[in-house]
């Protein structure tokens, strides 16, 4: 049989795959393999090595601003129970995308346009609201707030809200003006 720790053929493919991307500096198809490689892992059982493969894509798609790739990323993890950002950080390497200044983000692998989001998600706006406010289409609002909640790890606009506020993400991150 095969060894334990030697991932199935088709992990292992998409891994190559992922290496050869990553050599050519091409991440929006690194992201991708990535994917490709977590959902194989997923379906072989492998739930670390999706965990692994799917923070690794995770920024990769933020940092590009693809938001249906990263939807799938954060679909997948979501359906998969894998909360993508890591409590130390670990896993996020710099320059993978633009993220929040390190004391607001606590280690959330927020981008800072998440973190925008996230803010007025705190403040109780609607998906309406921030598109207006930011100058996005609500749709767009809609996919930032999926990303925030996966990436929290919550289910919901509320739980998102009280984790902004138990770590204290906008005590006095705003000057007066």
């Amino acid at each position: 049989g095969e060894e334990a720790n030697e991932p199935a053929p088709l992990i292992a493919a998409w891994d190559d795959a992922a290496v050869a991307w990553a050599a050519l500096s091409e991440p929006y198809p690194l992201a991708w393999a990535l994917l490709a490689a977590a959902q194989a892992a997923l379906a072989d059982d492998d739930r670390d090595g999706a965990t692994e493969r799917l923070r690794r894509a995770g920024p990769l798609a933020a940092g590009l601003g693809t938001l249906p790739l990263s939807d799938e990323i954060a679909v997948l993890a979501r359906r998969a129970g894998i909360r993508l950002a890591n409590r130390d950080g670990n896993g996020v390497s710099a320059g993978q995308g633009p993220t929040a200044p390190a004391g607001t983000n606590a280690g959330l692998g927020l981008t800072a346009r998440e973190l925008e989001v996230l803010r007025l998600v705190a403040a109780g706006r609607s998906n309406r609201e921030i598109a207006a406010e930011l100058f996005i289409s609500p749709k767009t609002a809609s996919v930032h707030v999926s990303n925030i909640l996966g990436k929290l790890g919550t289910a919901s606009r509320g739980e998102a809200a009280a984790k902004a506020h138990t770590l204290r993400l906008f005590d006095s991150a705003a000057p007066a003006s």
